[in-house]
């Protein structure tokens, strides 16, 4: 469940565009479906399958959204263990055609020393740093398995709370393997996840600002002091999460719905705009649905956001009608993350089911206080006869 955590997700984007990057210098084709097609590079426009975007740049920026930061994804190591790979098999860029063998020798043996020192600096550190995230992070990732009158139920040992849920008479039809989350235990999870920083980009529960005769004190006029936190930072800006968001379903929609509050949002340097914050309401709603090999996603969710009244401050010397374009900089950066959607491995990579002979039909069960998925044996493991 920590896939779930913003440092998790953050840097999903970058890890497809490096992806890419160490595909094409390894004379690998990009696959044209694959997550980076259409992103926009730095240096080369957006990402097709002919491109050649220098993987070294990629992988610095990458760095930059992975250290120092709660990043305990199983899946982000596993695809850089991947990319470490393709660096290895890196091919010399450049060539002209008329180098002698002998050339040709020394310039695979520069890249591959070359590619070398960029592990050594880059991946193997990011590699290192997420490890060490995992053996901090308490998230029990062991099944128990416990019998009922009625059946055999799984459930996660040290998360949920409760044996049983007013929901557990649920059913998918003609469906062999069913699996429900109740939406209390899952908002306790994330509840937790708060506490203990594994929903934030860095820092954990509550912001504490520092207040001088009652009011918020600002460093540089703008910046809110303060201490701890469940710190998200994306687009150039961070905040901190208010209080643990909370997952409800609308009838009218049919979608789960999530508001999240954030405190004390600061960009430091827009060029262009100066130094702002402001408090902001998000709202999110969106369908669950069944991405890749059986993975649980939630994809291009509807955002929306608000600014908390009387909360805007900028170091514009005379605000007047930029107070509009100055807070869509703030909140547009942050609905531009959160809109990317995210992805919960279950069968593919270092998933839960990874190792287990099932995958997910794409079948859910979604109402008020529940989710469900309808699982199935995977069909690389069901015998013809």
């Amino acid at each position: 469940m920590s896939e779930f955590g913003v440092a998790n997700i953050t840097p999903m984007q970058q890890l497809a565009l490096l992806e890419c990057a160490a595909m094409s210098a390894a004379g690998r084709p990009i696959p044209p479906r694959h997550a980076c097609i259409g992103l926009p590079t730095t240096f080369d426009g957006p990402i097709t399958t002919q491109s050649r975007p220098n993987p070294g740049f990629e992988l610095m920026v990458l760095s930059r959204d992975i250290l120092g930061r709660n990043v305990t994804s199983e899946r982000i190591k596993q695809r850089l263990m991947a990319i470490r790979e393709d660096f290895l098999n890196r091919q010399p860029r450049l060539l002209t055609g008329e180098e002698t063998p002998e050339d040709l020798v020394r310039r695979r043996a520069w890249e591959r020393a070359d590619a070398q020192r960029e592990i050594d600096q880059f991946i193997t550190p990011m590699i290192e740093h997420i490890s060490a995230n995992q053996l901090t992070d308490q998230m029990p990732s062991i099944l128990e398995i416990h019998n009922s009158v009625s059946s055999t139920g799984i459930a996660l040992r040290g998360v949920c709370t409760q044996r049983s849920s007013p929901h557990e008479n649920r059913s998918i039809p003609n469906c062999p393997v069913q699996v429900y989350a109740d939406l209390n235990e899952f908002n306790n999870l994330l509840a937790e996840m708060w506490e203990s920083g594994r929903l934030c980009t860095s820092g954990r529960g509550r912001f504490r600002p520092e207040r001088e005769n009652g009011e918020r004190k600002y460093g540089e006029g703008v910046i809110p002091l303060g201490t701890g936190g469940c710190a998200i930072e994306a687009e150039g800006m961070k905040c901190y999460i208010k209080s643990p968001p909370r997952l409800s379903w609308d009838t009218a929609t049919r979608k789960y719905n999530t508001s999240i509050a954030l405190e004390s949002c600061y960009h430091a340097d827009s060029p262009g705009y100066g130094r702002l914050s402001a408090d902001f309401n998000f709202n999110m709603s969106f369908s669950p649905s069944v991405c890749g090999n059986g993975d649980f996603c939630v994809t291009n969710p509807d955002v929306s956001w608000s600014v908390v009244t009387g909360t805007f401050r900028s170091d514009r010397i005379n605000l007047g009608a930029f107070v509009g374009i100055d807070t869509n900089v703030l909140g547009d950066g942050m609905v531009s993350t959160l809109s990317n959607g995210f992805r919960l491995p279950l069968s593919s990579g270092a998933g839960p089911l990874a190792q287990l002979p099932l995958e997910a039909d794409g079948r859910f069960d979604a109402g008020s206080g529940f989710f469900g998925a309808c699982l199935r044996p995977r069909q690389d493991t069901v015998r013809a006869d």
